[in-house]
């Protein structure tokens, strides 16, 4: 087992979420417009970097020679992403380059040749202790009893790490796949437009985690976690008025602010105002969107 990424917060953040999409990614499959043929698409799980035809560090328009133009996923979640069908549904976060960084299904169609797939029962059992904790390990998994999924972490490089994570459902059975790619960086360096790099000289980097796949910092994270981040065509100016004016609509649920309509969200719930969250997603079209968290 390697070290768990840092930017923990920015994939457990969605973790509720899955619940909406699972039903979400089924509906896709009846959608036209990003259809491909199967034969295109394998029903494989590669060990921990590929799923059907895209894997992490692929580049988008290699993932849509194969699947076709993808559709825009919902529920919103911070990172933009888009759900390529084939023998089931795909779910792909790019980064600023335009490559894959994370790869989800909720779809039992893909599976590895040990048998891991969406819809394997895999309650914890019996643990051994590890530093005075009682610890659940399977096949170099851990589990993780606060988010009830099971995680793994291997190397694919100097520096570069896969995540996977198997999310528990009803009946302790697997209900979402998530492969993950992110860099372990040494000492004194952080992640910065996928690569490791020094912090700019006189900024705060006490508190830095990177921000959403395909968004940048427009404020770095502060103590509290709070951010203001935005899709490169946002100016950083016209992401700090939506912020500004988020204060208008504290007892809503959401709004729209200098044409961005805006939602709040928190956990994967969609029902609280901003006021209770302090964190919002805002967006005008696929390629402009703002997320602020106040901490």
């Amino acid at each position: 087992m390697g070290e768990l990424p840092k930017n923990r917060q920015m994939i457990g953040a969605s973790r509720s979420a899955i619940a909406l999409a699972a039903t979400t990614l089924a509906c896709v499959m009846t959608v036209p417009g990003a259809a491909s043929s199967s034969h295109a698409d394998p029903p494989r799980i590669v060990p921990w970097h590929l799923i059907g035809n895209v894997g992490l560090g692929m580049s988008r328009a290699r993932v849509e020679r194969a699947y076709g133009r993808g559709t825009p996923a919902t529920p919103l979640r911070d990172a933009p992403a888009w759900v390529y069908r084939g023998r089931g549904a795909i779910r792909v976060e790019y980064d600023l380059g335009g490559d894959v960084v994370t790869v989800e299904t909720t779809s039992a169609a893909y599976a590895s040749r040990s048998g891991i797939h969406v819809g394997l029962a895999l309650p914890p059992r019996l643990c051994g202790f590890v530093n005075y904790r009682c610890k659940h390990t399977w096949h170099g998994f851990a589990y993780e009893s606060d988010y009830r999924t099971w995680e793994r972490v291997s190397k694919g490089g100097r520096y570069v790490r896969y995540y996977v994570e198997l999310e528990l459902g009803a009946r302790n059975a697997v209900r979402r796949i998530t492969l993950a790619r992110y860099l372990q960086c040494p000492r004194g360096e952080y992640e910065i437009r996928n690569a490791c790099r020094k912090p700019p000289r006189g900024q705060d980097f006490r508190f830095y985690f990177p921000p959403p796949p395909g968004l940048r910092f427009c404020e770095l994270p502060g103590g509290p976690g709070n951010f203001l981040a935005a899709s490169p065509g946002v100016p950083c100016r016209v992401a700090a008025e939506v912020e500004s004016k988020l204060s208008m609509c504290f007892s809503k649920t959401r709004c729209t602010v200098e044409g961005f309509r805006c939602i709040a969200e928190w956990g994967g719930r969609y029902d609280l105002p901003f006021s209770y969250t302090h964190h919002a997603i805002c967006v005008r079209d696929a390629s402009h969107r703002v997320v602020w968290d106040g901490g």
